[in-house]
């Protein structure tokens, strides 16, 4: 696979890899995006990121792997539909019931979500996937961080963090997409803010605790010994 993928991303532009090969080379990264081990699954995701992110061949593969790239991350933004009853939506999994394992191929299928993003030209497709990617990452943030973040498992709360960074970065690449889609999802807005208010706390507790320990400093520093040193190594043993 990894062969198969530095192929196709070196090559040049304009050199043909032809359909039989396409197919073939999709095949490979959609049988070890379905592979039971998480590792293999982030190994094909990382290798479809390195093909998204050439501009000249990209357009077949997105195609191609975009809808199997979202099904890493459909479980837990999308409800499903009940076999029984088609009307009733199942319940989304919670945030501490993903595994380790789990957030590390959601991690990788963000990113290659963004990859999309970075080779969209135009306004229309960019706020496609600003939608997309805000939605999903919205979705692993804590519904309130201020509670719930301390309880969570380390891997959750990186997630977490994983999240809130990805949204950061979108904002100013993406100014007019961004607002768009805050404006038009309350939901989403909320959730930002509060991960942001929480990140912002501690930052003013840490620049409190760094002024309080440069004062603490500053005051060492100028105040005189209160016991002054000798090199007199006779003192205190005089012969008696």
């Amino acid at each position: 696979m990894l062969a198969a993928t530095v192929m196709t991303t070196t090559l040049p532009s304009h050199f043909p890899i032809g359909a039989p090969l396409f197919h073939k080379l999709c095949r490979l990264l959609k049988n070890c995006l379905s592979h039971s081990l998480p590792a293999i699954q982030q190994k094909a995701l990382q290798s479809i990121t390195s093909i998204f992110l050439r501009k000249e061949i990209c357009s077949p593969y997105i195609r191609e792997l975009g809808g199997n790239v979202f099904d890493k991350i459909r479980p837990y933004v999308l409800p499903e539909k009940d076999a029984q009853s088609p009307t009733i939506e199942t319940d989304l999994p919670l945030l501490q019931d993903i595994s380790e394992l789990d957030t590390a191929v959601v991690q990788d299928a963000i990113k290659a979500i963004e990859a999309v993003l970075k080779v969209s030209t135009t306004p229309q497709k960019q706020l496609m996937f600003v939608n997309l990617l805000l939605r999903c990452l919205a979705r692993f943030l804590c519904n309130d961080p201020t509670k719930e973040l301390k309880t969570l498992q380390p891997h959750v709360r990186r997630l977490h963090e994983f999240a809130f960074y990805r949204i950061n970065t979108l904002g100013p690449q993406y100014p007019d997409a961004f607002k768009a889609v805050i404006q038009s999802c309350p939901a989403i807005k909320l959730r930002i803010e509060r991960a942001a208010q929480l990140i912002s706390k501690a930052s003013q507790q840490q620049a409190a605790l760094f002024q309080q320990q440069n004062a603490f400093k500053t005051n060492i520093s100028t105040q005189k010994p209160t016991i002054e040193l000798k090199m007199d190594f006779a003192a205190g043993f005089t012969a008696k």
